[in-house]
């Protein structure tokens, strides 16, 4: 009895080792299919993400063969693009930084930005993110995000940017041409009646008073007329700009405005190169001609700075002094001088600084690149 007791016993315990194991099959397949619709709805959840991102995505291999498309690009359908070569979308001279792109993109491990036209007209700015798993990438995700009316502006203003670079070279050239005429003209004409005069005295021309008094007016407004169509000359283009460049020119200019103020004005410069390119140097002698006026007609300062720098692509220029200041937003609409300076520093794609305040003196700065190429 006792045996048949123990053997019922033994039976009972494997019964319920089988239904344990029977509950933890069962368990172990609800968890499982848990997972499958956890893992389903992540993955629906993740192709409604795709297909609803507002850029066009790619994922490519290292052949830039497509392998999918969360939408088509405007011109070609998810489904024509997939198998395609991407390279074959673009156009010939996007497709060098194109393929370095996606050559950094797998060999560096690192996301890459590429600008790309492609063949149907659009601009991209692309990013390039490597699909990183067990080993080295062999996928590149493409991000893709339509800049063809950012581009469209840009030309647009370049364009609109050449127009104008044009036209104030054209305006120099007319300031040229009538500085050439005033001097080669008037000037010559002033210093010849001059000279006739003088000789009179060298001949030693008996005046009576009333005429010497007559004679002396006449040399000098003889003479105040030199020196006007001297000054009309130089304030229209001075000669020395052409012939020794802009640190002679500006050197120039802080002398004939220290011979007629009496503010102590000081000229530091390192120009590493004799000769900028004429557009350049027009502007950087205008905008030191301007500032340096406004400075002694307004600022009243007894000490001013003017400097000029080149480095490697820019020549950076620097006009300080320790005056009255004044309101930047207070100047009257009229007023041209910082408004032109501003236009030329933006047609050559520069940067305009002004620190001012009233009672705090004035500090211009006006960084330009020095290659003004264009074309």
């Amino acid at each position: 009895m006792q045996d048949q007791t123990k053997s019922n016993d033994d039976l009972v315990r494997e019964i319920e080792s089988l239904r344990r194991q029977v509950e933890d099959l069962r368990r172990t397949e609800i968890d499982r299919g848990d997972a499958d619709r956890a893992l389903h709805e992540s993955g629906t959840t993740l192709r409604s993400l795709i297909d609803n991102l507002p850029d066009f995505m790619l994922i490519v291999d290292r052949e830039a063969r497509i392998q999918f498309a969360n939408r088509g690009n405007g011109d070609v359908s998810p489904e024509e693009l997939c198998n395609t070569i991407g390279f074959t979308h673009i156009a010939p001279e996007s497709l060098p930084a194109c393929r370095h792109a996606l050559e950094q993109a797998f060999t560096t491990q690192e996301v890459q930005v590429v600008e790309a036209l492609t063949v149907f007209g659009h601009w991209w700015n692309c990013r390039l993110i490597p699909l990183m798993q067990d080993g080295p990438p062999t996928t590149v995700m493409i991000i893709c995000i339509d800049i063809t009316q950012r581009k469209a502006a840009e030309e647009s203003l370049r364009r609109e940017q050449k127009v104008l670079r044009g036209l104030i070279d054209l305006q120099e050239r007319e300031r040229r041409f009538f500085a050439y005429e005033i001097h080669d003209g008037l000037a010559q004409q002033l210093a010849g009646a001059q000279m006739r005069f003088q000789s009179l005295v060298q001949l030693g021309a008996d005046m009576p008073p009333e005429g010497q008094r007559t004679f002396d007016e006449a040399m000098s407004l003889l003479s105040e007329g030199i020196g006007e169509a001297r000054r009309l000359i130089s304030g229209l283009r001075p000669p020395i700009l052409d012939e020794s460049g802009i640190v002679a020119a500006v050197d120039f200019l802080i002398h004939e405005a220290q011979s007629r103020e009496r503010s102590e004005i000081e000229f530091f410069h390192h120009v590493r190169t004799e000769r900028l390119p004429a557009l350049l140097e027009t502007a950087v002698f205008r905008i030191v001609q301007e500032s340096l006026a406004n400075a002694c007609r307004h600022a009243r300062s007894d000490r001013i700075r003017v400097g000029l720098k080149t480095d490697k692509d820019q020549i950076h220029v620097d006009i300080h002094d320790w005056g009255v200041g004044f309101d930047p937003n207070a100047v009257p609409i009229d007023r041209f001088g910082l408004r032109g300076i501003r236009e030329r520093v933006r047609l050559l794609g520069g940067v305009f600084s002004l620190d001012t305040a009233p009672g705090r003196g004035t500090h211009l700065s006006v960084d330009l690149p020095l290659d003004d190429d264009d074309s």
